[in-house]
């Protein structure tokens, strides 16, 4: 094999963002959340699907949005969700005349989410994430023609002459909005833009390093009787703007715009107690890279429970193609301040 690939000089920028920091900023944020007494959620939250992210290989490193209720928040309501959630995504193939392999543990340790009810049918949010892969669990081994490493950094580790050095940190901040458009019987339209600004430390590969903007029509059906679905569908499209620093210099591998789509239904068992099941897929984000060709195609299903103020939620993903991550752990929790 030929001499290891040069490492990225932009890998060696200054740092945007320090990990360790990162767990006193978002229990300062968390602590300024504070329920008036008897507050309950809205309804827009109680039947709204799980806001899972798509952590499917690399796409982890992007922002395809989370599948949302096509109804905002009414106006003047406010509501917190603290969120962590775990993906592993596991593909082997072959590939440019080489064995192509990945193995990543994707941890979204801790996901803070306000939603403000700005104005009549109006959203404004803002979202938070201290993430990072495992740092004994991530093995990008994706090589271009000459057997060298595609992605950045990971040429030692796979020589076995040295560890990716991966750490967790506040890794980035998207900024939301959501617009309710039209109201048609049990119908509600809306559109949601998203913007995702990259932080931490290069090295780390929690993100791409490019500016995500994403856009979406959403529509959400409420049922005509107690105990009938409640039924979302989600369809957009994401642009990574500026040069990623996922990938060596000179590698063909790059970044590319990529659609997405999302389907759900939610049922109330009763008073305090949903059901939650979704269908989500997108285009490959990537050009040139091995094993990240296909469309992940996933299937989500979740328990939500009303306590109090508080909206309690558990989800378990499975990947329904290669291209998907093979598994994934969602547990919430949202009040309103």
């Amino acid at each position: 094999m030929p001499a290891p690939a040069p490492c990225s000089a932009s890998r060696h920028r200054a740092t945007r963002g320090r990990g360790r920091m990162a767990p006193l900023l978002l229990c300062a944020l968390a602590a300024c959340a504070s329920p008036p007494p008897g507050a309950r959620p809205p309804d827009a939250a109680w039947h709204a699907p799980f806001a899972v992210p798509r952590d499917h290989l690399l796409h982890a490193t992007l922002e395809v949005p989370p599948l949302q209720s096509a109804e905002p928040l009414p106006e003047g309501a406010r509501l917190a969700q603290w969120r962590s959630d775990h993906a592993h995504a596991e593909a082997r193939g072959h590939a440019d005349g080489w064995p192509q392999s990945f193995d990543g543990l994707m941890h979204e340790w801790l996901v803070l989410q306000w939603r403000w009810g700005a104005a009549e049918d109006l959203e404004l949010g803002a979202r938070f994430s201290y993430t990072g892969w495992d740092e004994h669990d991530d093995s990008f081994a994706l090589l271009d023609g000459a057997g060298d490493a595609l992605v950045s950094d990971e040429q030692p580790v796979i020589d076995g002459t040295g560890a990716s050095q991966r750490h967790k940190g506040l890794h980035e901040v998207v900024l939301e909005a959501k617009r309710a458009l039209a109201r048609r019987g049990p119908w509600t339209f809306a559109g949601q833009a998203s913007a995702k600004l990259p932080l931490g430390r290069a090295r780390d590969l929690a993100n791409a390093d490019t500016f995500d903007l994403a856009l979406a029509a959403l529509a959400t059906r409420r049922p005509g009787a107690p105990g009938r679905a409640t039924w979302h569908l989600q369809a957009g499209a994401g642009w990574p703007l500026g040069d990623t620093d996922l990938f060596v210099d000179g590698a063909p591998a790059d970044v590319r715009p990529f659609a997405f789509a999302a389907v759900a239904a939610t049922w109330a068992l009763d008073a305090d107690t949903l059901l939650g099941l979704q269908v989500e897929a997108n285009t490959s984000a990537f050009e040139h890279l091995p094993l990240h060709d296909g469309a992940p195609l996933s299937v989500v299903g979740g328990l939500r429970q009303l306590s109090g103020a508080w909206l309690l939620e558990a989800g378990v993903g499975a990947g329904l193609n290669e291209a998907a991550a093979d598994l994934s752990l969602h547990l919430a929790a949202a009040r309103p301040f």
